[in-house]
């Protein structure tokens, strides 16, 4: 089992905000004033297994726009993931990598509407000699890494009948297409937070037996609050998000129809146009009977957001998982670009 002491978990951390700060601080810009209700939270959406599939909320909140009536977001997220249970019979091996093109327009000065075309992919990588130097560095538990090949893909699992199913190579295909709605319920003030609401519906456009989609129809909806803190300078954010899906199978396991997933977020306005972030996400565990992975995921973001002139937002963040470390990825990326039209 993969166990991390707490300590050596904030060494992990204190060294990804050295590096993220003094990348933040080479962007610095001047002349612009805050948004009113700040940058927003990070776009990251879970990359564990199974979870990355799931209609998860569109995590920009109330989708603020800059300029224009259009918005095009272009994300890549990417994880390195090693769960093994040698009683239970699974294991899941290799790098993922989620990218999407999301369109958004704003039909009215509260509500926006628009749609996210993702595109899954897994991969052997070049990850895992690099992640087993830097357990044996600072003398964690690998949970046998060292025992199995590098840089491969493998996912093998026993399905509900009991037989082993086996995923393994490189793949790449469209995921489940998402369209969202977002309103703004309320506007922040000193006194009061924002508060907005989402409707999501997911298609079944990825293939389940790739692991590239769930093979159902779902649907999905949520709220979230933004308010001031102790100063202009500081954003709190808060999102709580049900999904339910058509089936309760994907792939060969046995599923919950329905997910609840929570997210928490400060924001430090650095300058008018640098923010830096820390996050984190919480969500219901995806299988049922199927041990760790049963389990909830909890995940730990830290990253920033810069303007870049006029019309776009760049955002990048290291992601750590925390609390429960073999049904959810162990280390990934993650680099979102906006642009306004």
């Amino acid at each position: 089992m993969k166990t991390m002491t707490g300590c050596r978990r904030c060494e992990r951390r204190m060294l990804a905000w050295v590096i993220l700060v003094t990348v933040s601080t080479a962007l610095v810009g001047a002349g612009e004033s805050r948004p009113p209700e700040g940058m927003g939270p990070l776009s990251w959406r879970s990359m564990s297994m199974g979870h990355m599939l799931q209609p998860m909320p569109q995590i920009l909140s109330h989708r603020p726009f800059l300029q224009g009536d259009w918005r095009v977001d272009i994300g890549v997220s990417w994880a390195n993931i090693w769960n093994q249970d040698r009683e239970a019979g699974y294991i899941v091996d290799g790098e993922w990598i989620y990218t999407s093109l999301g369109v958004t327009r704003r039909l009215n000065a509260l509500t926006s509407a628009g749609m996210e075309i993702p595109v899954v992919g897994r991969t052997g990588g070049f990850a895992d000699h690099t992640i087993e130097d830097f357990h044996q560095a600072f003398d964690f538990d690998d949970a046998h890494r060292n025992e199995y090949p590098r840089n491969r893909v493998l996912v093998e699992y026993p399905d509900r009948h009991g037989d082993t199913r086996r995923v393994e190579g490189d793949a790449w295909g469209v995921g489940d297409v998402r369209f969202f709605v977002v309103r703004q319920l309320m506007s922040c003030t000193r006194r009061r937070p924002s508060v907005g609401a989402q409707l999501t519906l997911s298609l079944p456009t990825g293939d389940e037996n790739e692991l590239q989609g769930t093979g159902a129809i779902g649907v999905g909806a949520g709220l979230s609050l933004a308010q001031r803190l102790w100063s202009d300078q500081w954003r709190g954010y808060a999102l709580a998000h049900y999904s339910y899906i058509g089936s309760d199978d994907m792939a060969g396991v046995p599923i919950r129809r329905s997910q609840f997933t929570g997210i928490v977020a400060v924001e430090f306005l650095a300058t008018p146009r640098t923010s830096l972030l820390v996050q984190w996400l919480a969500s219901s565990g995806l299988a049922r009977n199927a041990g760790d992975f049963s389990d909830p995921i909890y995940e730990l973001s830290a990253g920033w957001k810069h303007r870049v002139g006029r019309r776009s937002v760049l955002e990048c963040a290291l992601v750590e998982n925390t609390f429960s470390y073999d049904n959810s990825m162990d280390f990934g990326m993650h680099l979102n670009w906006t642009f306004f039209f």
